[in-house]
């Protein structure tokens, strides 16, 4: 498998602190030792430590698109076949967080509120603007 490592990357994720401390921990030790299997990497690297804290920082550097799948092997630790993977050669991307409900409650609830402030105090609004900001505020309703 080649891999494609930047030595640049590498580099600024290190100077910038791009990473956060158990992510950079996971980060270096593919980018020093990889590819390798989450199995590979806890009981060679992390023994120390809870599978949990290795696992998610793996699907964390995944979603920073740091570290990827390269295919699949058998794994050293369990012989079973496994997902392999390995850092990449870009910098840590920003993921956009999905809209919740919540999110959607909080749009709404202050869209209302907005509206019915207009409403409230003298202006001249026509009665297709209002229907306008109300079609607007169903807009906001629709979830992704």
């Amino acid at each position: 498998m080649a891999r494609q490592t930047s030595i640049a990357a590498y580099t600024q994720i290190h100077n910038k602190g791009l990473l956060g401390k158990w992510q950079t921990q996971v980060y270096d030790v593919l980018y020093e030792h990889g590819p390798l299997t989450q199995n590979e990497l806890h009981q060679n690297y992390f023994a120390h430590t809870q599978p949990r804290n290795v696992q998610p920082r793996v699907s964390e550097l995944v979603a920073k698109e740091v570290v990827v799948c390269v295919g699949e092997r058998p794994c050293s630790i369990t012989g079973e076949t496994c997902m392999v993977w390995d850092v990449t050669a870009k910098l840590p991307q920003k993921f956009e967080k999905k809209k919740t409900s919540s999110d959607n409650v909080k749009a709404v609830r202050k869209a209302v509120s907005d509206l019915l402030y207009d409403l409230t105090v003298p202006n001249d609004l026509t009665k297709d603007q209002i229907k306008e900001r109300v079609k607007e505020i169903y807009d906001v309703v629709k979830l992704p």
